[in-house]
């Protein structure tokens, strides 16, 4: 018995589709801006399409108001400057605050970041809402940052955090 074998194809838009289903989702962003919502576009993903950069802007601009609506309907407050700036004696100290320090593409993307930061005069803190994993990209956040704190190490602080107080010595940035 003969059998033939299947082939699947897969068409790929047209130049002609492509400019048409963005100018389709550019339309629909531009509504949700115009009622006040955040973008369901998110910014980050937003950066790869052909759009201005004061469209860019526009829609980053609505996801952070969003951002601050959130923290702010947790009880939170909005985070705020420092009240000594770093001298040169006194390193900057920066916090990152993510659900997810594990084998997730935000750690990844996250990895030369925190590689970047000059250990003379940055002192890095990450505060993970995850428990400890055995990825790969967790292990490189524990090494790159000064301070590693997990899961459960974090819930006696949110009392703190809620009345904006600093943790390890740096302002809580989420």
């Amino acid at each position: 018995m003969h059998t033939r074998a299947r082939t699947h194809t897969h068409t790929h838009p047209t130049h002609q589709e492509r400019d048409q289903r963005f100018q389709r989702l550019r339309h629909d962003v531009e509504a949700q801006l115009q009622r006040g919502d955040a973008s369901l576009v998110r910014p980050w993903h937003a950066l790869a399409y052909p759009w201005s950069p004061h469209f860019l802007k526009r829609m980053s601009r609505s996801f952070a108001d969003k951002t601050l609506r959130d923290v702010r309907l947790q009880g939170l407050s909005p985070l705020i400057s420092a009240p000594h700036p770093p001298t040169a004696k006194r390193r900057l100290s920066i916090a990152y605050v993510s659900y997810c320090f594990s084998s997730h593409p935000t750690t990844y993307l996250l990895g030369s970041v925190f590689r970047l930061h000059d250990r003379e005069r940055v002192h890095v803190h990450c505060y993970a809402l995850n428990a400890r994993d055995s990825s790969p990209a967790r292990a490189a956040v524990e090494r790159e940052s000064v301070n590693m704190c997990e899961g459960g190490k974090i819930k006696w602080r949110e009392e703190r955090v809620k009345r904006g107080e600093r943790g390890c010595g740096s302002w809580y940035c989420c």
